[in-house]
Protein backbone atom coordinates (compact mmCIF):
# COMPACT_ATOMS: atom_id res chain seq x y z
CA UNK A 1 0.00 0.00 0.00
CA UNK A 2 1.40 3.36 -1.02
CA UNK A 3 1.53 6.38 1.29
CA UNK A 4 -1.28 8.08 -0.65
CA UNK A 5 -3.52 5.02 -0.34
CA UNK A 6 -2.75 4.77 3.38
CA UNK A 7 -3.79 8.42 3.88
CA UNK A 8 -7.04 7.87 1.97
CA UNK A 9 -7.78 4.76 4.03
CA UNK A 10 -7.06 6.64 7.26
CA UNK A 11 -9.41 9.48 6.27
CA UNK A 12 -12.13 6.98 5.31
CA UNK A 13 -11.86 5.11 8.63
CA UNK A 14 -11.90 8.40 10.60
CA UNK A 15 -15.03 9.56 8.77
CA UNK A 16 -16.71 6.17 9.30
CA UNK A 17 -15.96 6.20 13.05
CA UNK A 18 -17.24 9.78 13.32
CA UNK A 19 -20.47 8.87 11.55
CA UNK A 20 -21.03 5.76 13.67
CA UNK A 21 -20.36 7.71 16.88
CA UNK A 22 -23.19 10.12 16.08
CA UNK A 23 -25.55 7.28 15.19
CA UNK A 24 -24.75 5.54 18.48
CA UNK A 25 -25.52 8.71 20.44
CA UNK A 26 -28.85 9.09 18.63
CA UNK A 27 -29.81 5.48 19.40
CA UNK A 28 -28.87 5.86 23.08
CA UNK A 29 -30.95 9.01 23.34
CA UNK A 30 -33.86 7.14 21.74
CA UNK A 31 -33.70 4.49 24.47
CA UNK A 32 -33.71 7.20 27.15
CA UNK A 33 -36.62 9.09 25.56
CA UNK A 34 -38.80 5.96 25.46
CA UNK A 35 -39.10 6.12 29.26
CA UNK A 36 -38.93 9.92 29.54
CA UNK A 37 -41.83 12.44 29.64
CA UNK A 38 -43.17 13.82 26.38
CA UNK A 39 -41.44 17.06 25.35
CA UNK A 40 -44.83 18.56 24.42
CA UNK A 41 -47.16 17.67 27.32
CA UNK A 42 -44.85 16.29 30.03
CA UNK A 43 -46.62 12.92 30.45
CA UNK A 44 -44.81 9.59 30.12
CA UNK A 45 -46.91 8.02 27.39
CA UNK A 46 -44.50 7.64 24.47
CA UNK A 47 -44.52 4.70 22.09
CA UNK A 48 -42.33 4.00 19.09
CA UNK A 49 -43.62 5.38 15.81
CA UNK A 50 -41.13 4.31 13.15
CA UNK A 51 -38.34 6.58 11.94
CA UNK A 52 -38.00 9.97 10.29
CA UNK A 53 -36.75 10.44 6.74
CA UNK A 54 -33.24 10.84 8.14
CA UNK A 55 -33.45 7.51 9.97
CA UNK A 56 -33.96 8.98 13.46
CA UNK A 57 -36.27 7.01 15.80
CA UNK A 58 -39.65 8.71 16.17
CA UNK A 59 -42.14 8.58 19.06
CA UNK A 60 -45.88 9.13 19.41
CA UNK A 61 -47.53 10.49 22.56
CA UNK A 62 -50.82 8.77 23.48
CA UNK A 63 -51.91 11.78 25.56
CA UNK A 64 -51.35 14.86 23.39
CA UNK A 65 -51.19 12.93 20.06
CA UNK A 66 -47.96 14.75 19.12
CA UNK A 67 -44.86 13.18 17.62
CA UNK A 68 -41.22 13.74 18.49
CA UNK A 69 -37.88 12.22 17.57
CA UNK A 70 -34.64 11.32 19.33
CA UNK A 71 -33.14 14.65 18.24
CA UNK A 72 -36.03 16.92 19.28
CA UNK A 73 -34.84 19.97 21.27
CA UNK A 74 -31.19 19.17 20.54
CA UNK A 75 -28.57 20.97 18.48
CA UNK A 76 -28.77 18.30 15.76
CA UNK A 77 -32.57 18.49 15.36
CA UNK A 78 -33.56 18.32 11.67
CA UNK A 79 -29.91 18.17 10.57
CA UNK A 80 -29.61 15.80 7.62
CA UNK A 81 -25.83 15.49 7.32
CA UNK A 82 -25.13 14.68 10.96
CA UNK A 83 -21.59 13.38 10.40
CA UNK A 84 -20.66 16.62 8.62
CA UNK A 85 -22.25 18.58 11.45
CA UNK A 86 -20.03 16.81 14.00
CA UNK A 87 -16.96 17.65 11.90
CA UNK A 88 -18.17 21.26 11.66
CA UNK A 89 -18.57 21.36 15.44
CA UNK A 90 -14.95 20.28 15.89
CA UNK A 91 -13.78 23.03 13.52
CA UNK A 92 -15.65 25.75 15.42
CA UNK A 93 -12.80 26.11 17.90
CA UNK A 94 -10.44 27.10 15.05
CA UNK A 95 -12.59 30.16 14.14
CA UNK A 96 -12.40 29.71 10.39
CA UNK A 97 -14.43 31.86 8.03
CA UNK A 98 -17.36 30.47 6.06
CA UNK A 99 -15.39 30.87 2.84
CA UNK A 100 -12.48 28.87 4.25
CA UNK A 101 -14.75 26.06 5.46
CA UNK A 102 -16.50 25.96 2.11
CA UNK A 103 -13.28 25.67 0.11
CA UNK A 104 -11.23 23.34 2.31
CA UNK A 105 -13.70 21.19 4.25
CA UNK A 106 -17.28 21.30 2.87
CA UNK A 107 -17.16 22.07 -0.88
CA UNK A 108 -20.45 20.18 -1.37
CA UNK A 109 -22.41 22.31 1.14
CA UNK A 110 -23.95 25.73 0.52
CA UNK A 111 -22.43 28.71 2.39
CA UNK A 112 -25.86 29.52 3.85
CA UNK A 113 -26.01 26.01 5.35
CA UNK A 114 -22.65 26.56 7.05
CA UNK A 115 -23.83 29.92 8.35
CA UNK A 116 -27.04 28.42 9.77
CA UNK A 117 -25.03 25.70 11.48
CA UNK A 118 -22.79 28.32 13.08
CA UNK A 119 -25.78 30.23 14.49
CA UNK A 120 -27.38 26.98 15.67
CA UNK A 121 -24.27 26.03 17.64
CA UNK A 122 -23.73 29.51 19.07
CA UNK A 123 -27.31 29.65 20.34
CA UNK A 124 -26.68 26.53 22.42
CA UNK A 125 -23.56 28.00 24.02
CA UNK A 126 -24.81 31.55 24.64
CA UNK A 127 -28.47 31.34 25.62
CA UNK A 128 -29.25 30.67 29.30
CA UNK A 129 -32.99 30.09 29.63
CA UNK A 130 -32.93 29.45 33.40
CA UNK A 131 -31.85 33.00 34.23
CA UNK A 132 -28.47 34.39 35.25
CA UNK A 133 -27.72 34.44 38.94
CA UNK A 134 -24.90 35.48 41.22
CA UNK A 135 -22.73 38.41 40.14
CA UNK A 136 -24.05 39.47 36.72
CA UNK A 137 -22.13 42.02 34.66
CA UNK A 138 -24.09 43.76 31.88
CA UNK A 139 -22.92 46.22 29.27
CA UNK A 140 -23.46 47.12 25.63
CA UNK A 141 -21.07 47.32 22.70
CA UNK A 142 -21.32 48.51 19.10
CA UNK A 143 -20.42 47.12 15.70
CA UNK A 144 -20.12 49.25 12.57
CA UNK A 145 -23.05 48.64 10.22
CA UNK A 146 -21.75 46.94 7.08
CA UNK A 147 -23.36 46.49 3.67
CA UNK A 148 -20.42 44.71 2.12
CA UNK A 149 -21.57 42.52 -0.75
CA UNK A 150 -24.76 44.49 -1.52
CA UNK A 151 -24.89 45.73 -5.11
CA UNK A 152 -26.96 48.77 -4.22
CA UNK A 153 -24.68 49.79 -1.34
CA UNK A 154 -25.11 53.61 -1.39
CA UNK A 155 -28.90 53.44 -1.73
CA UNK A 156 -29.24 50.66 0.82
CA UNK A 157 -27.06 52.36 3.42
CA UNK A 158 -28.46 55.84 2.94
CA UNK A 159 -25.00 57.45 2.93
CA UNK A 160 -21.88 57.45 0.80
CA UNK A 161 -19.40 54.60 1.44
CA UNK A 162 -15.90 55.39 2.65
CA UNK A 163 -12.91 54.12 0.69
CA UNK A 164 -11.02 52.96 3.78
CA UNK A 165 -14.04 51.84 5.78
CA UNK A 166 -14.79 52.95 9.32
CA UNK A 167 -17.23 55.63 10.49
CA UNK A 168 -17.14 59.30 9.58
CA UNK A 169 -19.42 60.39 12.45
CA UNK A 170 -18.57 60.48 16.14
CA UNK A 171 -20.60 58.92 18.92
CA UNK A 172 -23.58 56.59 18.71
CA UNK A 173 -25.55 56.78 15.47
CA UNK A 174 -27.74 54.70 13.19
CA UNK A 175 -24.58 53.53 11.44
CA UNK A 176 -23.85 51.19 14.32
CA UNK A 177 -25.45 48.01 15.63
CA UNK A 178 -25.86 47.77 19.40
CA UNK A 179 -25.32 44.42 21.13
CA UNK A 180 -26.36 43.98 24.77
CA UNK A 181 -24.58 41.33 26.83
CA UNK A 182 -24.97 39.96 30.34
CA UNK A 183 -22.23 37.68 31.70
CA UNK A 184 -22.37 35.52 34.85
CA UNK A 185 -20.76 32.36 36.16
CA UNK A 186 -23.70 30.23 35.01
CA UNK A 187 -23.90 31.53 31.43
CA UNK A 188 -24.09 34.39 28.96
CA UNK A 189 -27.10 36.11 27.42
CA UNK A 190 -26.71 38.34 24.40
CA UNK A 191 -29.03 40.09 21.95
CA UNK A 192 -28.83 42.56 19.10
CA UNK A 193 -31.00 45.58 19.87
CA UNK A 194 -33.26 47.25 17.33
CA UNK A 195 -32.49 50.75 18.65
CA UNK A 196 -30.66 52.57 21.43
CA UNK A 197 -33.66 53.42 23.63
CA UNK A 198 -34.01 52.49 27.30
CA UNK A 199 -37.30 50.69 26.63
CA UNK A 200 -35.51 48.31 24.27
CA UNK A 201 -32.95 47.54 26.99
CA UNK A 202 -35.65 46.66 29.50
CA UNK A 203 -37.58 44.45 27.06
CA UNK A 204 -34.42 42.55 26.09
CA UNK A 205 -33.25 41.87 29.67
CA UNK A 206 -36.62 41.14 31.30
CA UNK A 207 -36.14 37.36 31.33
CA UNK A 208 -32.35 37.28 31.55
CA UNK A 209 -31.99 37.57 35.33
CA UNK A 210 -33.11 35.04 37.91
CA UNK A 211 -35.45 36.66 40.44
CA UNK A 212 -33.39 35.86 43.50
CA UNK A 213 -31.81 37.75 46.39
CA UNK A 214 -28.52 36.16 45.34
CA UNK A 215 -28.54 38.03 42.01
CA UNK A 216 -26.47 41.21 41.83
CA UNK A 217 -26.50 43.28 38.63
CA UNK A 218 -23.33 45.26 37.93
CA UNK A 219 -23.57 47.85 35.14
CA UNK A 220 -22.40 51.24 33.97
CA UNK A 221 -24.45 54.43 34.14
CA UNK A 222 -27.10 53.68 31.51
CA UNK A 223 -30.52 54.74 32.79
CA UNK A 224 -32.23 51.49 31.74
CA UNK A 225 -30.28 49.16 34.05
CA UNK A 226 -31.90 50.34 37.34
CA UNK A 227 -35.29 49.56 35.80
CA UNK A 228 -34.11 46.07 34.87
CA UNK A 229 -32.84 45.44 38.41
CA UNK A 230 -36.13 46.67 39.86
CA UNK A 231 -38.17 44.31 37.68
CA UNK A 232 -35.91 41.39 38.62
CA UNK A 233 -36.01 42.26 42.35
CA UNK A 234 -32.23 42.14 42.56
CA UNK A 235 -29.49 44.41 43.85
CA UNK A 236 -28.00 46.90 41.38
CA UNK A 237 -24.44 48.22 41.60
CA UNK A 238 -23.32 50.98 39.25
CA UNK A 239 -19.62 51.35 38.49
CA UNK A 240 -17.75 53.61 36.12
CA UNK A 241 -16.22 52.04 32.99
CA UNK A 242 -12.63 50.78 33.41
CA UNK A 243 -12.77 51.33 37.17
CA UNK A 244 -13.31 49.12 40.22
CA UNK A 245 -15.58 49.70 43.21
CA UNK A 246 -14.71 47.52 46.22
CA UNK A 247 -13.31 44.92 43.84
CA UNK A 248 -16.44 44.96 41.63
CA UNK A 249 -15.97 45.96 38.00
CA UNK A 250 -17.03 45.19 34.43
CA UNK A 251 -13.84 43.38 33.43
CA UNK A 252 -15.56 40.09 32.62
CA UNK A 253 -18.13 41.50 30.19
CA UNK A 254 -15.59 43.92 28.68
CA UNK A 255 -13.17 41.05 28.11
CA UNK A 256 -15.92 39.05 26.44
CA UNK A 257 -16.69 42.01 24.13
CA UNK A 258 -13.01 42.31 23.18
CA UNK A 259 -12.85 38.62 22.29
CA UNK A 260 -16.12 38.84 20.35
CA UNK A 261 -14.93 41.79 18.27
CA UNK A 262 -11.58 40.16 17.64
CA UNK A 263 -13.32 36.98 16.50
CA UNK A 264 -15.86 38.65 14.20
CA UNK A 265 -13.81 41.54 12.80
CA UNK A 266 -10.37 39.94 12.58
CA UNK A 267 -10.88 36.20 12.09
CA UNK A 268 -14.31 35.12 10.91
CA UNK A 269 -14.46 37.83 8.24
CA UNK A 270 -10.90 37.17 7.13
CA UNK A 271 -9.77 34.33 4.90
CA UNK A 272 -7.06 32.45 6.83
CA UNK A 273 -4.43 30.55 4.93
CA UNK A 274 -4.49 26.76 5.30
CA UNK A 275 -1.86 25.35 7.66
Amino acid sequence: MSAEEAIRLSDYVAALVQKQAMEIKVQRRAEVMLNAPCVHCGFSALVRNGKTGAGVPRFYCRICKATSSATTNTVIAKVRKRSDFVKYLDLMSQHHSIAFLKEHHFPYLAPMTLLRWRHRIMEQFVANKDGLTGLVQADETHFALSFKGFKGYPKKAGYRPRKRGGLDVRGISNRQIKVLTAVADNGINQEQLANHGAKTFVQAMTDWLAKSVDTVLVTDGHKAFPQVASLANCLHIQVKPKTSQNGINLSQVNGYHNQLKSLINARCLAFPQPT
